[in-house]
């Protein structure tokens, strides 16, 4: 169970539709920020449809031009076990983060839309010691559960499937932004704890 994963470095999840376009991005911007920073953390993305499909050409094309390599990725569903393992797990819009709440419901403290995450770790302050799956749960214990209603644009990670070029390359701009934010807050949290 989860006390058992108390030793392994913290795993971050990326949720979004179909695991095709938005999560894996994310996914593969999180891990170069994280190997830039020099962390140890393990990385992941799912979607909620079923899996087994690649990105878009088009995709993968945008994200070679920005030094990420998603040729071989295929698409997985998230089932709740890959949730219970995840310590913090971003979704790309609030609907996402029902669905995750409404599969594994003790995940609610551990489960947020990725532009609300960034926003309330902007008015914190982490603690000096604390494990990440803990940080990660400070981080929204004000918030309600209504926090996840509705679909607004504004905290909403737009969908690329079937866009152009240009549609790819601002939302690789847009997850670029708030995954440095989210890098850059627990980055020294998750040096000091695997020191």
């Amino acid at each position: 169970m989860v006390s058992d994963l108390a030793s392994l470095p913290p795993r971050l999840l990326f949720i979004c539709t179909a695991n095709r376009c938005r999560s894996p991005l994310a996914e593969q911007l999180m891990r170069r920020a994280f190997q830039r920073l020099e962390v140890d953390a393990l990385v992941a993305s799912a979607g909620l449809l079923t899996g087994g499909f690649a990105t878009p050409s088009v995709g993968v094309r945008v994200a070679s031009n920005h030094g990420l390599d998603l040729t071989r990725h295929l698409s997985v569903q998230v089932g709740a076990r890959l949730v219970e393992v995840s310590d913090l797990i971003l979704t790309m819009t609030r609907e996402h983060a029902r669905e995750i709440v409404a599969l594994a419901p003790d995940a609610w403290a551990r489960v947020y839309p990725l532009k609300q995450f960034t926003e309330l770790t902007d008015s914190i302050t982490l603690p000096r010691r604390a494990n990440f799956r803990d940080a990660a749960v400070m981080v929204g214990e004000a918030r309600r559960v209504n926090s996840i209603l509705g679909n607004p644009s504004y905290d909403a990670v737009e969908d690329p499937m079937g866009r152009p070029t240009q549609v790819w390359e601002a939302v690789l701009a847009d997850l670029s932004t708030h995954i440095d934010r989210v890098a850059r807050s627990f980055a020294p949290l998750l040096r000091r704890s695997h020191q």
